[in-house]
């Protein structure tokens, strides 16, 4: 209860920061967001991605079909290009784990589940192209929409007020 009582005593900095700060990042946000909506759709797809290939790496990695010498390489490329230390944990992941052939073979049929799951999602975002184009117009519309009427963004936190009270 120590942590309720802090919140109950420094009340108001928890409703200025917190719900003030929150709806002020969210107006910032929507404001700007019409601006990059296809740039961060694009990166979210990009990471999306790149997050697959890399845990299908590692699984083949774990399943004994690659060596992880590539892996290797491209995280000292990444390490030496960006100046940024990679925590040591990567480095066990770019090492084989499993010894007994029960859990390489798991390993493997895992990979190869994953590696087809990955080209599937990229026929369905390269078929669905039109979709996120759509997508996108909707959200500078919303976007746009909340931009000339900002009383919208109290709407979540009156009607919350009007439960409560």
């Amino acid at each position: 209860f120590t942590a309720s009582a802090q919140v109950y005593n420094n009340k108001g900095i928890v409703l200025g920061l917190g719900v003030g700060g929150s709806m002020l990042l969210s107006f910032v946000i929507i404001m700007g967001f019409a601006f990059c909506v296809q740039c961060i759709l694009n990166v979210l797809m990009t990471c999306l991605f790149l997050v697959l290939i890399c845990a299908d790496y590692v699984l083949f990695l774990q399943a004994g079909l690659v060596t992880g010498r590539k892996g290797r390489m491209i995280l000292d490329l990444f390490q030496k290009a960006s100046q940024i230390d990679v925590p040591k944990e990567f480095d066990s992941l770019l090492q084989k784990q499993v010894n007994s052939e029960e859990w390489e073979s798991i390993y493997k049929w895992c990979a190869i589940g994953l590696a087809i799951g990955i080209v599937l999602l990229l026929c369905a975002a390269i078929a669905m192209r039109k979709n996120f184009r759509i997508l996108i117009a909707l959200l500078k519309e919303a976007s746009n929409t909340m931009r000339e009427m900002p009383s919208l963004l109290l709407t979540p936190f009156i009607l919350s007020c009007s439960m409560v009270g």
